[in-house]
Order: C-alpha cells, then structure tokens, then sequence
C-alpha cells in the first residue's frame, strides 16, 4: 500500500473516495465540509444517516452519483465520530469501508485537530499516530493508496511525514 503525505485542499485532488467524519452533535461544519462543499456541493450531505443507532465508528459510502465532481473524490465516505473512540478505530472503519466496496485509492484529511484536539488524542503528535495506526491496520492488499492531506499547515505536515517514515515507506 503506498502512503503519502500532501498539503493542500482534500477536496480538489484525484481519489476513489475521500475518507472523513461526522458527528450527530455537531453545530457547524469543518473545514473538510467546507471544501467538500465548494467543489461538490452540499446535496451529498442529506445522504447521511441521521438515526441515532449509529454508532463511533459506522460508515457510510456517499456514492459519487449523488453529485457532479468532475476533478476530484468520486465517492465520500463518512465515518461517525462522536470522539467516543480512538482515532485509529474511525480511520480503519472508513478504510474498510472503502476496500469492502472495491475502492483503492482513498484520501483522508488529518481529524481531530483544531477545536477536538485535547478531547481523545492529547497532542497532534498523539493524531497522527493514531491516523497511521488505523491505516496500518488493514491488510496492504486491501487499498492501493491512502493519502494524508494537511490543509496547508506546513508544521503538521512535516511532523506527520516524520512520524509515518518511522513505520512505512513514503511516497
């Protein structure tokens, strides 16, 4: 499985599927929500289940039929994270998400950074771990390529490409 590392919008780069999550608590919408939104639109977004039986964890396949990107993702998956659970444990579940319906090349932001870092994971160091930790969990036969996107934070970035380098090979 190659893994990279980029700066830059999620939104706007080439994937099967790109990879984020949700909460049912949430009042406002992330910067991935955002950039989701000026390149696809918002109509995906009520595609989500809003039962209360989801659990941390479930995913949810938003298939690229829903809305017109002509030069991005072409699928989101959604994953609940009402921060009840490691972080590894959300990353994974929307990978396998991904590999279950045959998708290979998949992007995933870094999470819980900004307002949520301190609530699970303490410091960004302590995310990136456990984003990489969720990904190295899955079989490398399953996904082609994962690609961390930082939203053009040099700093986290950097450190994020020191912390995967020390497990797997970068690409």
């Amino acid at each position: 499985m190659k893994l990279s590392v980029i700066a830059g919008d999620i939104a706007k780069f080439p994937a099967d599927a790109l990879v984020t999550t949700f909460s049912k608590q949430a009042t406002k919408k992330t910067e991935v929500d955002l950039a989701i939104d000026r390149q696809a639109g918002s109509d995906f977004r009520y595609k989500i289940p809003t039962e209360r039986s989801l659990l941390d964890g479930s995913a949810t396949l938003v298939a690229g039929k829903s809305f017109y990107n002509p030069t991005a993702f072409k699928n989101i998956i959604y994953v609940v994270d009402n921060l009840q659970v490691p972080l590894a444990d959300i990353v994974s579940a929307g990978l396998r998400q991904a590999a279950v319906v045959g998708l290979v090349d998949v992007s995933l932001p870094v999470l819980r950074l900004g307002p949520m870092l301190g609530k699970v994971e303490k410091t960004p160091r302590d995310v990136i771990r456990e984003m990489i930790n969720g990904v190295l969990r899955l079989s490398p036969i399953w996904l082609k390529q994962v690609t961390f996107y930082v939203d053009n934070d040099e700093p986290t970035r950097r450190l994020f490409v020191a912390e995967l380098a020390k497990v797997h090979p970068i690409h």
